[in-house]
């Protein structure tokens, strides 16, 4: 038998026996979001961001223009990521089916990426805590273990609002290119591949790191990740992180780029969101004391959900602050026993460290506000997962079977939670409901009031959109915020009335898919036109102007 071909079958029979595992994590993950393909749009940024966006639909030429020209639209600089809606939309214009389709298949496809990097982080050198030929004989428990890992990170439900909400889409379609990027990166490692096929994965990595802060800056901080990582695993720690630093360069510079264009942006006037006026205008003692209880609050729904809210505005409130230190004691207790073992100082300190990352770009707000948002915890999660799979390696196998355990033991605590905040997201209404529990101790002027009564408006609902204004000005009645929202509400109910009479069964987003039509059709977009048209129709099929106007389009392009 040759021996130089031995570790080539060896690693191709150990990536055959990985494909089971991958797809039976994919049919899980589809299995349980199936829900989503039956949920609608919502008017809580999915109206901004798409429905009435004024920049989707026009064509591909146009829209690839504004896409990567445009800063100051969101407050962020995502190109790829509105290329990615204005693709969905040549589809079958506004069906939220369309869209929906496409989080469900990321999410899947999400769950099968996260696999494969767990699977490659288990089976990294171990600094030589354990002898490798000891770890090698246990691995048989590994893709087990990664697998249990990754349902974890897809099924946990802190991740259901990026699965069922369309607007999440930017937050899958950026962790599918980052989880891409960092699997690229990790098989070079120890390659015994040619130069240049090691050099071509390196620039692919790159490429579709970049291309992830394109669709939407989630993964600011995963250079720095692989920094930590590398020192924890090198044998000596600060070679280790000075050749990672070296490895990732083109990371760094991908991650700067994305930060001054999203710093940039943040500052920028528009029409759709407010510019940020600084940053970090709280005092020292006071931006410490919120950030030390966002990273507790974050610990605790963790490990503990509970009752998840079905949106970021509602779970500004923290944790009280008895429960937040009772938290702080009990891990400063389990951080020290783990400090004072040379086998698990490293490791130890590097998972601190690399979780503190990997919320760092997102806990800290300008207004000293630190809100604890559901969407972010992607790369949290990720960090929770990397070390149990990376903490399973030092175990016998007898552990691992237990570590085992205990992670499908989280995850049947964990799936009906998620099941219940999937739910959610199905609809505006049942949103604002999730919304509702969540606050109806402590509301919020603009998440319980003025927010649901603009959304709630547009959808026809005039009544419940006057009940929400009617309550929050009762409780709030020098809010400023609900002061301009009844102001404009009633400058936008007139122009309804005037526009379709007695027909009141014709919600206001549908007379404004209409006039969005129209203003395509003057400057000769046909295809933006017909979409318009068609959405209108789809919320007033009795619009007997919409569906005038659709037939004269589709007739139109058909000759």
């Amino acid at each position: 038998m040759d021996a130089a071909a031995e570790p080539v079958r060896a690693r191709s029979a150990a990536g055959a026996s990985r494909w089971p595992w991958a797809l039976g994590l994919v049919a899980v993950v589809l299995w349980v979001n199936l829900p989503v393909l039956g949920f609608d749009w919502l008017m809580f940024d999915d109206d901004i961001n798409i429905l009435v966006n004024p920049f989707l639909g026009r064509g591909a030429a146009s829209t690839l223009a504004w896409a990567f020209q445009n800063l100051d639209y969101m407050r962020r600089y995502l190109p790829l990521g509105w290329l990615g809606f204005d693709a969905l939309l040549a589809i079958d214009g506004y069906n939220a089916t369309v869209f929906h389709a496409a989080s469900w298949l990321l999410s899947g496809l999400n769950a099968a990426l996260a696999f494969f990097v767990f699977e490659k982080l288990a089976r990294s050198p171990t600094n030589g805590v354990v002898d490798e030929r000891v770890a090698a004989s246990r691995s048989s428990f590994v893709p087990a273990l990664a697998a249990a890992a990754a349902l974890v990170w897809s099924l946990h439900p802190l991740r259901a609002e990026n699965a069922g909400w369309i607007s999440g889409l930017l937050y899958l379609g950026s962790t599918t290119c980052a989880l891409g990027a960092v699997l690229l990166h990790l098989s070079r490692e120890n390659s015994s591949a040619r130069r240049a096929r090691d050099t071509g994965c390196g620039i692919a990595a790159s490429l579709l790191y970049l291309a992830s802060l394109l669709v939407y800056p989630v993964f600011l901080a995963l250079p720095a990740l692989l920094v930590v990582r590398a020192a924890c695993i090198a044998k000596s720690a600060r070679r280790g992180a000075t050749d990672e630093m070296r490895r990732t360069a083109s990371w760094w510079l991908a991650a700067g780029f994305a930060v001054a264009m999203n710093v940039f942006a943040r500052f920028t006037a528009t029409d759709a969101y407010a510019p940020v006026a600084s940053l970090g205008a709280s005092a020292g003692g006071h931006a410490f004391l919120g950030i030390a209880l966002t990273f507790l609050h974050y610990i605790a729904r963790t490990i503990w959900p509970g009752h998840v809210v079905a949106f970021y505005g509602a779970t500004d409130r923290l944790l009280p602050p008895p429960v937040a230190w009772l938290i702080a004691a009990a891990l400063a207790l389990a951080a020290l026993v783990l400090l004072r073992r040379a086998s698990t100082r490293r490791a130890t300190l590097g998972w601190m460290l690399a979780g503190a990352i990997s919320l760092g770009p997102f806990v800290v707000q300008s207004s000293g506000d630190f809100h604890a948002s559901d969407r972010y915890a992607v790369l949290w999660l990720a960090v929770w997962c990397a070390a149990f799979v990376g903490a399973a390696r030092m175990l016998d196998r007898k552990n691992q079977a237990l570590l085992l355990a205990a992670a499908l033991a989280a995850l049947a605590f964990f799936m009906p939670l998620y099941r219940t905040a999937l739910a959610n997201w199905r609809n505006t209404a049942t949103l604002q409901a999730s919304i509702d529990l969540a606050t109806a101790a402590s509301p919020d002027p603009g998440m319980s009031f003025a927010r649901p009564a603009r959304a709630f408006w547009w959808l026809g609902n005039v009544p419940e959109s006057e009940r929400r204004l009617r309550d929050g000005l009762q409780r709030y009645p020098q809010s400023p915020r609900l002061a301009e929202t009844r102001t404009s509400l009633e400058a936008l109910s007139a122009r309804w009335h005037e526009r379709i009479g007695a027909h009141t069964e014709i919600p206001p987003l549908a007379v404004l898919h209409f006039e969005l039509g129209r203003a395509w059709l003057d400057r000769g977009e046909s295809r933006a036109a017909a979409a318009h048209f068609a959405r209108a129709l789809t919320l007033a099929p009795t619009f007997a102007d919409a569906a005038r106007a659709y037939r004269e389009e589709t007739h139109d392009t058909a000759r």
